[in-house]
């Protein structure tokens, strides 16, 4: 799991932590997100990013 933001570091700070609680994993990066994307989704965006291995 991930996390991207757009200008909003403390939402996706929260996030990330909410997520190591409830999906019981140890490291959540939490990610700037580049200019692309941050254009389209506006500043204080948050998403979230998760896979199965």
């Amino acid at each position: 799991a991930q996390v991207v933001h757009a200008d909003a570091v403390e939402s996706g700070m929260q996030l990330a932590e909410l997520l190591k609680r409830h999906l019981e994993i140890d490291h959540v990066p939490v990610l700037q997100a580049g200019a692309v994307l941050g254009t389209h989704v506006g500043p204080g965006a948050v998403a979230l990013a998760v896979s199965r291995e």
